[in-house]
This record gives structure tokens, C-alpha cells and sequence, in this order.
């Protein structure tokens, strides 16, 4: 969608970040709590809690309806930055149990530093301020297409 509505590149959203800033912290808050337990199927569940929150809010806000309409280009970049930064943190906190996959989101999220150079607690934080521009890239999981007898 930032590919399509914004040339793949987002500038810094006026406004406070949406709900989802929230459900990431405290999601990133079980997540390490299962980690410091070494509960990597725990953490993995968790993560996946913020992927499931990321699509409600999609659904929710309609960004593709937003695109359209007269003086809504702050609210859908706004939307765009908040889906993205939710994502990059996913990708982070995808790392320990896919680690190819974790860094490759990040990347295509527009962030070049990993988490060893951020350290943990800047990476996992919801950034407010930070353009950014969004990689695309061929399909990370694609579709298997199976031949019907």
C-alpha cells in the first residue's frame, strides 16, 4: 500500500500514533517476559498476537478507502507509518526463531541497523519520527500451487 499510495516513501505522520502503538508495547512486554522464561513457542505466539492486531487495523481504518478521499492524505500516511512500524517491530521480533525472514522484513520496513547495533529496547520502541522509505521485493512466503488430478 506505501508502494502504491506513497511511491514506496513515508514521510513523518503529523498526529499521535494509533492504537496499535499501544497493543505493540505490550505485546513486546509478553514477548520478552517469554523470553527471559526461554519460551520461544510462547514468544512466537505473542508475535504473531501483533500480526493478527496489525490486520484488524487495516480492516478497521480502510487505507485504501482513505486514499481516495478529499483531505485524508495526513490520516492515511498517518495509518501507512503506523501499519509499517508494526510490521518492522514483527520483523524484529521474528529474529530469534527466523532469523532470514526477521532481517528481511526490517529491511524492507526501511530500517538498515539491526537490532545488535540499536540494542534491544531502541529497537523494539515505537518510533514517532522516522521517514522511511518501504523496499519492495518478491514474495517472502509464496504461494504453493499444487496440480488438481
Amino acid at each position: 500500500m506505501v508502494d502504491k499510495y506513497r511511491d514506496g516513501n513515508l514521510a513523518t505522520p503529523s498526529g499521535s500514533p494509533g492504537r496499535l502503538a499501544q497493543v505493540t508495547e505490550e505485546v513486546v512486554g509478553r514477548y520478552q517476559a517469554a523470553m527471559e522464561r526461554y519460551a520461544l513457542h510462547e514468544a512466537a505466539a505473542v508475535t504473531y498476537q501483533l500480526v493478527d492486531a496489525t490486520n484488524e487495523y487495516i480492516t478497521e481504518t480502510e487505507p485504501w478507502k482513505l486514499a481516495s478521499e478529499d483531505g485524508a492524505a495526513g490520516r492515511l500516511t498517518r495509518v501507512l507509518f503506523d501499519i509499517s512500524e508494526a510490521v518492522r517491530i514483527v520483523g524484529i521480533l521474528l529474529g530469534p526463531v527466523m532469523p532470514n525472514a526477521g532481517r528481511e522484513i526490517v529491511r524492507r520496513m526501511g530500517d538498515e541497523a539491526s537490532e545488535r547495533d540499536q540494542g534491544w529496547t531502541q529497537a523494539t520502541t515505537w518510533r514517532t519520527e522516522s521517514a522511511r522509505t518501504i523496499l519492495r521485493g518478491e514474495s517472502m512466503w509464496p504461494r504453493l500451487e499444487t496440480k488438481n488430478s
